[in-house]
C-alpha cells in the first residue's frame, strides 16, 4: 500500500509519497544524495535485495527529475492479491536504480521516451506489477506532464496524469475500498483545484476511524513506515519522515541544469 500526490508551483513541484510495508520488512536508511548516481533517495534494505545491491522506492536526480514506484494491483479486485510464489521475481527496487544508472551514463536527464525504451528493454517479467510515476524536471504550472508507466505483469502502457486522477493509490487488500476511502479524503481536505502544500502535508499524515484505510495507516501485519516530501525549484529538497521512529530529516543539493 502506498499514497502519491503532488502540488505544481511557478518554478516547479513538490512530490508527497506515504510507503506502507509489512512490519516483517527492514527499515530502510533514510535519503542521502549518492554522487554516484547523482541522485538523492533512500535505500531499502529488505530480504529481497541481494547483499552488496541496494534497491529503492523513490528518488530525484540531480537535475530534478523525480521517479515514484508503486505496486500496481487490479482496482476492480476486493481480494487480497497474491502472487505466484513459487515464480523468483527481481525486486522492483531496481527499477528506478536502473534508470539512474542510464542518466548518468548519458550525463542528462532522462525522458518519457528513454524511460520506456528502456523499460521495455528490461524483461519486465521478471517483476510483479508496478505503477512508475515521472515528474520532469521541466514541470511547473505552465509546461511539462506527469507521466504514470503501468506494468501489468503482461504489457506496460503510458499514461498522463492529473489532478483528477489524486490520490494515486495502491493496496494488496480491498484496493477498490482503499481507493474510494484514500479519495473521498483527498477531496475534503484538498477541495481546491490547487491543494497547497500544507494541505497536501496534512493529508499525507491523516488518520481514519479504521485506520487499516488512512494514508496514514496501521494493520495488523502492516503500517506507513515513511512519508517522503520532495520539493524541486532552484534547489532540490527531500525531507523524510521516518515513520518507525518518528524522526524527520532532510537533504537539500542545488539543482543542475541539463
Amino acid at each position: 500500500m502506498c499514497t502519491l500526490t503532488y502540488r505544481l508551483n511557478e518554478n516547479g513541484y513538490e512530490l508527497f509519497f506515504n510507503r506502507d510495508e509489512q512490519h516483517s520488512r527492514s527499515k530502510a536508511l533514510p535519503p542521502k544524495y549518492q554522487h554516484q548516481l547523482k541522485s538523492i533517495y533512500p535505500i531499502d534494505v529488505s530480504a529481497e535485495i541481494t547483499p552488496n545491491k541496494n534497491g529503492t522506492w523513490i528518488a530525484v536526480d540531480q537535475y530534478g527529475t523525480s521517479l515514484a514506484l508503486l505496486n500496481n494491483y487490479p482496482l476492480e479486485s476486493n481480494e487480497p492479491f497474491i502472487f505466484n510464489r513459487h515464480y523468483n521475481f527481481s525486486s522492483r527496487g531496481d527499477i528506478i536504480l536502473s534508470l539512474l544508472k542510464l542518466q548518468t551514463k548519458e550525463n542528462k536527464t532522462l525522458e518519457i521516451d528513454s524511460i520506456f525504451q528502456h523499460l521495455n528493454q528490461s524483461h519486465l517479467t521478471n517483476y510483479k506489477p508496478f505503477k512508475l510515476i515521472v515528474l520532469s524536471n521541466q514541470l511547473t504550472q505552465a509546461s511539462g506532464n506527469i507521466y504514470a508507466l503501468n506494468w501489468n505483469g503482461k504489457n506496460i502502457e503510458v499514461q498522463t496524469i492529473g489532478i483528477k486522477d489524486l490520490p494515486v493509490t495502491s493496496s494488496s487488500i480491498n484496493i477498490k475500498k482503499v481507493h474510494l476511502v484514500r479519495q473521498k479524503t483527498f477531496n475534503t481536505m484538498c477541495s481546491n483545484s490547487l491543494p497547497s502544500s500544507a494541505q497536501l502535508k496534512a493529508y499525507h499524515f491523516s488518520t481514519e476511524t479504521d485506520n487499516s484505510m488512512s494514508v496514514n495507516m496501521f494493520r495488523v501485519d502492516a503500517r506507513t513506515v515513511s512519508i517522503s516530501h520532495i520539493s524541486v525549484s532552484d534547489e532540490i529538497k527531500f525531507e523524510y519522515f521516518d515513520n518507525l521512529d518518528n524522526r524527520s530529516t532532510m537533504e537539500t543539493v542545488k539543482r543542475v541544469n541539463d
